[in-house]
């Protein structure tokens, strides 16, 4: 039974395409732009920008959106300072606390192991 359900599986999985481009056409050929036609855009010439406007939009949408204020800067240092300030005494507390329990834990043994 375990087999059946296996082998109907691996045939579900074979039978099924990979792909949402394999449903479409041949299976194995893929549609290729031909490279002696030239290339057709829907923008007039006018239209295109020229490389300085393109420089000077990526610049403004760095500034925007990946610059980070100075006091915002400040912030993320302070929070990132108290985290540790809490955090690393707690980890610390923790992790003596479990390693003392463990050797407390293993000497009771070694007195109920003693007749």
């Amino acid at each position: 039974m375990r087999y059946l359900v296996g082998f109907v599986l691996v045939l579900a999985l074979v039978g099924s395409p990979l792909s949402a481009g394999a449903q479409g056409g041949e299976e194995g050929v893929a549609a290729e732009p031909n490279a002696d036609e030239p290339v057709s855009s829907d923008a007039p010439e006018s239209e295109v920008p020229d490389i300085e406007t393109l420089s000077q939009r990526a610049i403004e949408h760095y500034q925007i959106h990946y610059e980070i204020p100075s006091e915002e800067k400040k912030r993320r240092e302070r929070r990132r300072q108290r985290g540790l300030a809490i955090g690393l005494p707690i980890a610390v507390v923790t992790v003596v606390a479990v390693v003392l329990g463990s050797v407390a834990v293993s000497k009771s043994f070694d007195d109920f192991a003693q007749p």
